[in-house]
Protein backbone atom coordinates (compact mmCIF):
# COMPACT_ATOMS: atom_id res chain seq x y z
CA UNK A 1 0.00 0.00 0.00
CA UNK A 2 2.69 2.75 0.86
CA UNK A 3 4.99 1.45 -1.94
CA UNK A 4 2.07 2.28 -4.46
CA UNK A 5 1.44 5.57 -2.76
CA UNK A 6 5.02 6.52 -3.23
CA UNK A 7 5.40 5.19 -7.28
CA UNK A 8 1.76 7.48 -7.88
CA UNK A 9 3.20 10.54 -6.02
CA UNK A 10 6.88 10.27 -7.83
CA UNK A 11 4.42 9.89 -11.20
CA UNK A 12 2.20 12.79 -10.71
CA UNK A 13 5.79 14.58 -10.42
CA UNK A 14 7.31 13.49 -13.09
CA UNK A 15 4.02 14.33 -15.14
CA UNK A 16 4.50 17.99 -13.62
CA UNK A 17 7.96 18.47 -13.96
CA UNK A 18 7.35 17.25 -18.04
CA UNK A 19 4.08 19.78 -18.30
CA UNK A 20 6.54 22.21 -17.09
CA UNK A 21 9.51 21.75 -19.50
CA UNK A 22 7.19 21.54 -22.42
CA UNK A 23 5.24 25.11 -21.61
CA UNK A 24 8.71 26.08 -21.97
CA UNK A 25 8.78 24.79 -24.99
CA UNK A 26 11.80 22.38 -24.04
CA UNK A 27 11.04 19.26 -23.68
CA UNK A 28 8.67 17.07 -25.22
CA UNK A 29 8.38 13.99 -23.18
CA UNK A 30 10.28 11.62 -20.86
CA UNK A 31 12.60 8.64 -21.58
CA UNK A 32 12.34 5.92 -19.29
CA UNK A 33 16.03 3.95 -19.67
CA UNK A 34 16.58 0.04 -19.10
CA UNK A 35 19.85 -0.36 -18.43
CA UNK A 36 22.14 2.47 -20.29
CA UNK A 37 21.41 4.87 -23.08
CA UNK A 38 22.33 8.20 -24.52
CA UNK A 39 20.13 11.01 -25.04
CA UNK A 40 21.99 13.60 -27.51
CA UNK A 41 25.44 11.84 -26.73
CA UNK A 42 25.09 12.36 -22.59
CA UNK A 43 24.51 8.56 -20.81
CA UNK A 44 21.40 8.18 -19.12
CA UNK A 45 20.42 5.66 -16.94
CA UNK A 46 16.97 6.53 -15.42
CA UNK A 47 14.71 8.75 -16.45
CA UNK A 48 15.90 11.80 -18.81
CA UNK A 49 13.71 14.12 -20.42
CA UNK A 50 13.13 14.60 -24.42
CA UNK A 51 13.67 17.89 -26.59
CA UNK A 52 12.22 18.25 -29.97
CA UNK A 53 14.92 16.82 -32.35
CA UNK A 54 16.66 14.53 -29.69
CA UNK A 55 18.75 11.89 -30.25
CA UNK A 56 18.60 8.78 -28.75
CA UNK A 57 20.69 5.45 -28.49
CA UNK A 58 20.37 2.46 -26.62
CA UNK A 59 23.04 0.11 -25.58
CA UNK A 60 22.08 -3.83 -24.82
CA UNK A 61 18.86 -2.40 -22.80
CA UNK A 62 16.01 -0.90 -24.32
CA UNK A 63 14.56 2.41 -23.97
CA UNK A 64 10.36 3.65 -23.78
CA UNK A 65 9.83 6.96 -24.42
CA UNK A 66 6.76 9.16 -23.58
CA UNK A 67 6.01 12.13 -25.28
CA UNK A 68 3.01 14.51 -24.10
CA UNK A 69 1.04 14.28 -27.01
CA UNK A 70 0.46 10.86 -25.92
CA UNK A 71 2.08 8.50 -28.50
CA UNK A 72 4.98 6.02 -27.07
CA UNK A 73 7.99 5.09 -28.83
CA UNK A 74 10.21 1.98 -27.73
CA UNK A 75 13.43 0.94 -28.75
CA UNK A 76 15.05 -2.11 -28.58
CA UNK A 77 18.66 -2.65 -28.06
CA UNK A 78 21.45 -0.96 -30.03
CA UNK A 79 19.31 1.73 -31.85
CA UNK A 80 18.92 5.23 -32.17
CA UNK A 81 16.48 7.67 -33.49
CA UNK A 82 15.98 11.05 -33.31
CA UNK A 83 12.93 12.32 -31.73
CA UNK A 84 10.54 15.05 -32.94
CA UNK A 85 6.78 16.27 -31.66
CA UNK A 86 5.21 14.23 -34.60
CA UNK A 87 7.61 11.60 -35.86
CA UNK A 88 10.83 9.77 -35.25
CA UNK A 89 13.69 9.38 -37.51
CA UNK A 90 14.76 5.61 -36.65
CA UNK A 91 18.71 5.69 -38.33
CA UNK A 92 19.55 1.75 -36.57
CA UNK A 93 17.52 -1.16 -34.49
CA UNK A 94 13.91 -1.77 -34.04
CA UNK A 95 11.33 0.87 -32.86
CA UNK A 96 8.16 0.07 -31.92
CA UNK A 97 5.08 2.84 -31.93
CA UNK A 98 2.05 2.81 -30.11
CA UNK A 99 0.30 6.00 -31.41
CA UNK A 100 -2.32 7.31 -34.06
CA UNK A 101 -2.14 8.14 -37.49
CA UNK A 102 -0.89 11.87 -36.55
CA UNK A 103 2.47 10.43 -35.42
CA UNK A 104 4.96 8.78 -37.93
CA UNK A 105 7.74 6.55 -37.84
CA UNK A 106 10.41 7.43 -40.76
CA UNK A 107 12.85 4.98 -42.02
CA UNK A 108 15.22 4.83 -44.90
CA UNK A 109 12.85 7.62 -46.46
CA UNK A 110 9.55 5.36 -45.72
CA UNK A 111 6.93 6.68 -43.78
CA UNK A 112 4.72 4.36 -41.43
CA UNK A 113 1.99 5.54 -39.55
CA UNK A 114 -0.69 3.24 -37.52
CA UNK A 115 -4.67 3.36 -38.11
CA UNK A 116 -5.08 4.53 -34.70
CA UNK A 117 -4.31 5.38 -31.32
CA UNK A 118 -4.68 1.83 -30.27
CA UNK A 119 -2.49 0.34 -33.00
CA UNK A 120 0.89 -1.02 -32.43
CA UNK A 121 3.57 -1.10 -35.13
CA UNK A 122 7.30 -2.36 -35.41
CA UNK A 123 9.89 -0.88 -37.76
CA UNK A 124 13.47 -2.51 -37.96
CA UNK A 125 16.31 -0.99 -40.43
CA UNK A 126 17.98 -3.84 -41.46
CA UNK A 127 20.60 -1.93 -44.04
CA UNK A 128 20.74 1.57 -46.11
CA UNK A 129 18.14 0.02 -48.36
CA UNK A 130 15.59 -2.13 -46.02
CA UNK A 131 13.10 -1.90 -43.40
CA UNK A 132 10.78 -4.41 -42.12
CA UNK A 133 7.27 -3.68 -41.01
CA UNK A 134 5.32 -5.47 -38.36
CA UNK A 135 1.61 -5.17 -37.38
CA UNK A 136 1.45 -6.00 -33.46
CA UNK A 137 -2.46 -4.92 -33.48
CA UNK A 138 -3.97 -2.33 -35.70
CA UNK A 139 -2.85 -1.52 -39.31
CA UNK A 140 -0.15 -0.32 -40.37
CA UNK A 141 0.15 2.37 -43.45
CA UNK A 142 3.78 2.73 -45.46
CA UNK A 143 4.62 5.43 -47.60
CA UNK A 144 7.55 6.20 -50.10
CA UNK A 145 8.62 9.86 -49.76
CA UNK A 146 6.29 10.84 -52.32
CA UNK A 147 3.34 9.87 -50.54
CA UNK A 148 2.71 7.03 -52.16
CA UNK A 149 0.32 3.88 -50.31
CA UNK A 150 3.22 0.88 -50.48
CA UNK A 151 1.28 -1.18 -48.49
CA UNK A 152 -1.08 -1.93 -46.01
CA UNK A 153 0.08 -3.90 -43.06
CA UNK A 154 -2.61 -6.17 -41.37
CA UNK A 155 -1.81 -7.84 -37.68
CA UNK A 156 0.16 -10.35 -36.99
CA UNK A 157 1.54 -9.75 -40.83
CA UNK A 158 5.72 -8.44 -41.38
CA UNK A 159 6.69 -7.43 -44.80
CA UNK A 160 9.98 -6.19 -45.49
CA UNK A 161 10.53 -3.37 -47.75
CA UNK A 162 13.57 -3.14 -50.75
CA UNK A 163 14.40 0.39 -52.13
CA UNK A 164 16.73 -0.95 -55.12
CA UNK A 165 13.38 -3.07 -56.98
CA UNK A 166 14.27 -0.28 -59.96
CA UNK A 167 12.53 3.07 -61.41
CA UNK A 168 10.56 5.15 -59.17
CA UNK A 169 7.41 4.49 -61.42
CA UNK A 170 7.33 1.17 -62.14
CA UNK A 171 4.66 -1.28 -60.35
CA UNK A 172 4.05 -4.95 -60.43
CA UNK A 173 0.75 -6.67 -59.03
CA UNK A 174 -0.83 -9.49 -58.62
CA UNK A 175 -4.70 -9.97 -57.73
CA UNK A 176 -8.27 -9.82 -59.44
CA UNK A 177 -9.40 -7.75 -61.90
CA UNK A 178 -13.29 -5.84 -60.92
CA UNK A 179 -14.72 -3.77 -63.08
CA UNK A 180 -16.54 -0.82 -61.47
CA UNK A 181 -18.01 2.61 -63.06
CA UNK A 182 -16.21 1.84 -66.26
CA UNK A 183 -13.19 1.50 -64.80
CA UNK A 184 -11.09 -1.30 -63.63
CA UNK A 185 -9.01 -2.04 -60.72
CA UNK A 186 -6.86 -4.98 -59.28
CA UNK A 187 -6.29 -5.48 -54.97
CA UNK A 188 -3.23 -6.64 -55.03
CA UNK A 189 -3.18 -9.80 -52.88
CA UNK A 190 -0.02 -9.62 -50.96
CA UNK A 191 0.06 -5.56 -50.34
CA UNK A 192 -3.58 -4.73 -50.61
CA UNK A 193 -3.52 -1.90 -51.74
CA UNK A 194 -5.68 -1.18 -54.78
CA UNK A 195 -4.42 0.17 -57.91
CA UNK A 196 -6.89 1.24 -61.04
CA UNK A 197 -5.19 -0.33 -64.14
CA UNK A 198 -5.85 1.08 -67.79
CA UNK A 199 -4.75 -0.06 -71.02
CA UNK A 200 -5.83 -2.13 -74.20
CA UNK A 201 -8.03 -5.33 -73.39
CA UNK A 202 -8.78 -5.50 -69.72
CA UNK A 203 -11.84 -6.43 -70.24
CA UNK A 204 -11.38 -9.82 -71.00
CA UNK A 205 -9.91 -10.03 -67.48
CA UNK A 206 -12.78 -8.75 -65.09
CA UNK A 207 -13.20 -11.70 -62.18
CA UNK A 208 -9.65 -13.57 -63.66
CA UNK A 209 -6.52 -13.45 -61.19
CA UNK A 210 -4.01 -11.57 -63.47
CA UNK A 211 -0.62 -10.30 -63.03
CA UNK A 212 -0.07 -6.35 -63.81
CA UNK A 213 3.49 -5.00 -64.92
CA UNK A 214 3.09 -1.60 -65.82
CA UNK A 215 3.94 2.35 -65.09
CA UNK A 216 2.79 4.74 -62.34
CA UNK A 217 1.02 7.58 -64.01
CA UNK A 218 1.78 9.97 -61.26
CA UNK A 219 -0.88 12.83 -63.13
CA UNK A 220 -3.69 10.81 -62.91
CA UNK A 221 -6.51 10.96 -60.18
CA UNK A 222 -7.11 7.20 -59.19
CA UNK A 223 -10.96 5.99 -58.88
CA UNK A 224 -12.87 5.82 -55.70
CA UNK A 225 -10.85 3.32 -53.65
CA UNK A 226 -7.35 3.41 -55.23
CA UNK A 227 -3.97 4.67 -54.70
CA UNK A 228 -2.78 4.60 -57.72
CA UNK A 229 -3.28 4.55 -61.64
CA UNK A 230 -1.28 1.71 -63.40
CA UNK A 231 -1.08 2.27 -67.45
CA UNK A 232 -0.35 -1.16 -68.78
CA UNK A 233 0.80 -1.52 -72.31
CA UNK A 234 0.06 -4.45 -74.64
CA UNK A 235 1.31 -7.89 -73.15
CA UNK A 236 1.67 -5.90 -69.12
CA UNK A 237 -0.87 -8.51 -68.10
CA UNK A 238 -0.23 -12.43 -67.77
CA UNK A 239 -2.48 -15.15 -66.65
CA UNK A 240 -6.10 -14.57 -66.57
CA UNK A 241 -6.94 -18.18 -66.87
CA UNK A 242 -9.21 -20.92 -65.56
CA UNK A 243 -12.12 -20.70 -64.12
CA UNK A 244 -11.73 -16.68 -62.44
CA UNK A 245 -12.19 -15.26 -59.56
CA UNK A 246 -14.15 -17.25 -56.37
CA UNK A 247 -16.79 -14.82 -55.13
CA UNK A 248 -14.83 -12.67 -52.37
CA UNK A 249 -11.61 -13.01 -53.64
CA UNK A 250 -10.85 -9.33 -53.55
CA UNK A 251 -12.33 -8.63 -49.81
CA UNK A 252 -9.82 -11.40 -48.96
CA UNK A 253 -7.02 -9.98 -50.53
CA UNK A 254 -3.88 -9.61 -48.47
CA UNK A 255 -3.97 -13.66 -46.26
CA UNK A 256 -3.04 -15.42 -49.49
CA UNK A 257 0.35 -14.02 -49.33
CA UNK A 258 0.98 -14.04 -45.61
CA UNK A 259 4.27 -15.64 -44.82
CA UNK A 260 4.89 -17.33 -47.94
CA UNK A 261 8.02 -17.57 -49.08
CA UNK A 262 9.70 -18.19 -52.37
CA UNK A 263 12.34 -16.98 -55.09
CA UNK A 264 14.32 -14.57 -53.21
CA UNK A 265 14.67 -10.96 -55.27
CA UNK A 266 17.71 -8.72 -55.04
CA UNK A 267 18.35 -8.08 -51.47
CA UNK A 268 15.43 -9.76 -50.11
CA UNK A 269 16.39 -12.61 -48.03
CA UNK A 270 13.99 -13.84 -46.07
CA UNK A 271 10.88 -14.04 -48.73
CA UNK A 272 9.47 -13.67 -51.99
CA UNK A 273 9.35 -10.37 -54.14
CA UNK A 274 5.37 -10.38 -54.45
CA UNK A 275 5.17 -6.71 -55.50
CA UNK A 276 6.77 -3.62 -56.87
CA UNK A 277 5.25 -0.65 -56.04
CA UNK A 278 6.92 2.35 -56.34
CA UNK A 279 10.05 1.10 -56.99
CA UNK A 280 9.75 -0.39 -53.73
CA UNK A 281 9.61 -4.10 -53.71
CA UNK A 282 7.74 -5.34 -51.11
CA UNK A 283 7.86 -9.18 -49.80
CA UNK A 284 6.00 -11.24 -47.43
CA UNK A 285 8.46 -12.50 -44.74
CA UNK A 286 8.67 -15.71 -42.57
CA UNK A 287 9.27 -14.72 -38.36
CA UNK A 288 11.40 -12.70 -37.32
CA UNK A 289 10.28 -8.90 -36.20
CA UNK A 290 6.22 -9.81 -35.30
CA UNK A 291 7.95 -12.69 -32.66
CA UNK A 292 11.08 -10.72 -31.56
CA UNK A 293 11.46 -10.67 -27.60
CA UNK A 294 13.29 -7.26 -27.78
CA UNK A 295 10.03 -5.41 -26.08
CA UNK A 296 8.14 -6.40 -23.06
CA UNK A 297 4.51 -7.45 -23.15
CA UNK A 298 4.17 -4.38 -21.09
CA UNK A 299 5.43 -2.44 -23.73
CA UNK A 300 3.62 -3.64 -26.86
CA UNK A 301 0.59 -2.24 -25.68
CA UNK A 302 -1.55 -5.30 -25.26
Amino acid sequence: MYSSQIRGIVALACVGLLAVCYAGGSSIGIAMINGTATVDNAAVRGNASVMDGSVVETGKGSSQLSLQNGARIDFGAASRGKIYHDHVILEKGMGQLHAGSDFSVFANALRVVSSDSNSTVRVAVKDSKRIQVGAVSGEAKVLNGQGLLLAKVMPGRIFEFDQEAGAAAQARVSGCVERRGGKYYVRDETTNVISEITGPGLDQYVRKHVDVTGSIDTTATPGAGATQVVRVSTGGVSGGTGTGCPAGYAGAAGAAGAGTAGAVGAGLSTGAVVAIVGGVAVASILGGLAASGEFSQAQSGQ
